[in-house]
Parts: C-alpha cells; sequence; structure tokens
C-alpha cells in the first residue's frame, strides 16, 4: 500500500543514491536500490521494482555484501511472486535462503 509520504521517500532516496554514486560507495548504493526498487513495488510499476533490484543484487555480488544482496533477493522474490512469475520467484528465494544460510540467518 502506498503511503502519502512515498513521493517524499522516493526524491530523497533518488538523492540518497546520487550521493552514494558521488562518493562512489558502491554498498550505498547496492542499498539505496533496493530501498528505491520497494518504492517502485509499492507504485505498482513492477518492471522499474526488478530493474533497480537486479542492479542492487548485482552491485552487491560483485562487492561481495551478502546483506545487501539478501535483501534485495528477498525484494525481487516479492516483485516475482506479485507478477505470478513463480519458477523465477522460487529461483529468486531459493538464492535468498542459499545467501541467509551462509550469513547463519536461515
Amino acid at each position: 500500500m502506498l503511503s502519502s509520504r512515498a513521493p517524499a521517500r522516493a526524491s530523497h532516496d533518488d538523492r540518497l543514491d546520487m550521493v552514494f554514486q558521488a562518493l562512489g560507495d558502491r554498498w550505498g548504493v547496492a542499498w539505496s536500490l533496493v530501498h528505491l526498487g520497494h518504492i517502485a513495488s509499492d507504485r505498482g510499476d513492477f518492471t522499474r521494482a526488478t530493474e533497480v533490484l537486479e542492479q542492487s543484487v548485482a552491485i552487491a555480488r560483485a562487492i561481495g555484501t551478502k546483506v545487501v544482496r539478501g535483501w534485495g533477493l528477498v525484494a525481487l522474490g516479492f516483485v516475482a511472486t506479485v507478477q505470478k512469475a513463480y519458477p523465477r520467484a522460487t529461483d529468486v528465494l531459493d538464492e535468498t535462503l542459499d545467501v541467509f544460510r551462509d550469513l547463519g540467518d536461515a
């Protein structure tokens, strides 16, 4: 459900993403993209949500941060489920479990 603060939140997260990019903070970029994916999903823009979440997961994988990768995968699994892309959702959520098991959180 979209809250009345979502437009302000999106604007804030877009700016945050730009700041992290300017600083070269790839962890911050990956994490802010997870948030932008949530916002796009809340708005029903599942194409955009998938796009930014896949970017987040790719960055997180490249820099080796399993926490951000795991939460990006959780969001991707949710988006795939909402779109009734069940085989994709299953694959993504299986990977999510592997990531959180590696962290000792599953």
